[in-house]
């Protein structure tokens, strides 16, 4: 029962708060990326926006407590694989704030980086997120 509930929850629409724009998953991974492509102008739009959006805590380690930088993804497990490159939000919490992860759907709002970060030649993160509030 519980994991249906998160599923259905995971399906919801964000309400947006404030000045937060809802954007959902699908919006952002509607795309086959590769390295170097000229991301969608229905992506790019949200660059440097304020946005509110929902899924899933990753960690790198798997930490569950202290959690000051995460992965935010569109599926509750790992059940269809690690998602793509534009099924994943880099999110960062401001400075001194950390969250736990207890495997729950969360709304993240905060102030969407858009673009390719390549390090040592490997495309890192397409998106990041300055997190303001975890719900």
């Amino acid at each position: 029962m519980r994991l249906a509930l998160i599923a259905l929850l995971s399906f919801l629409p964000v309400m947006p708060g404030d000045d937060y724009e809802a954007v959902e998953f699908r919006t952002l991974s509607d795309f086959d990326w590769t390295k170097g492509m000229e991301l969608p102008a229905e992506v790019k739009k949200f660059d440097g926006k304020k946005v509110a959006i929902s899924g899933f805590i990753r960690t790198e380690d798997g930490s569950s407590e202290g959690i000051a930088e995460f992965w935010l993804v569109d599926q509750g497990c790992d059940c269809e694989g690690w998602p793509k490159m534009n099924e994943v939000i880099s999110c960062m919490m401001p400075d001194g704030e950390v969250i736990s992860n207890d495997d729950s759907p969360i709304t993240v709002r905060g102030t969407l980086e858009v673009g390719e970060i390549i390090e040592d030649g490997y495309v890192v993160s397409i998106y990041r997120l300055k997190v303001d509030t975890v719900e």
